[in-house]
């Protein structure tokens, strides 16, 4: 068992669910987990995203993170997010049982003041060399 949550139901039919009619969508850029079949990601506001990733073993687990925008996203930790399977899956009408245990209340997380955009990042960096070559 890998993932909190274990739907009762096809894994694949779960992730269109959430492609389809909660917004998610497939990313090539995330660390992939032993036993992974999918992972998902939804922007939630400029800030922060949920990542949910599906096991081959039916279960699901979700982290709330900042968003991939920014540089801290590699920095700083995520946090379990759960909860919003247990929402989707009622609203859905997908069976599912927790089997191990999650936090029922919503997380707290503390986005820094600071966010530094990658794209601002490179286009400092790319700046700044051209700078340099054209100094020396």
């Amino acid at each position: 068992m890998i993932g909190s949550i274990r739907v009762l139901t096809d894994i694949k039919i779960v992730e269109e669910v959430l492609i389809n009619k909660e917004g998610f969508r497939k990313t090539r850029w995330q660390f992939r987990k032993k036993g992974q079949v999918f992972g998902l990601i939804k922007p939630i506001n400029n800030f922060l995203e949920i990542h949910v990733r599906g096991y081959k073993d039916n279960t699901l687990n979700a982290e709330l993170e900042i968003s991939r925008k920014y540089l801290q996203h590699l920095f700083k930790s995520s946090i379990p997010f759960d909860i919003v399977l247990i929402h989707i899956f009622g609203k859905n009408n997908i069976p599912f049982e927790i089997i191990k245990p999650i936090h029922l209340s919503l997380p707290n997380i503390n986005i820094p003041k600071f966010l530094i955009s990658w794209k601002k990042a490179a286009i400092f960096i790319i700046a700044f060399i051209f700078l340099l070559i054209f100094l020396f």
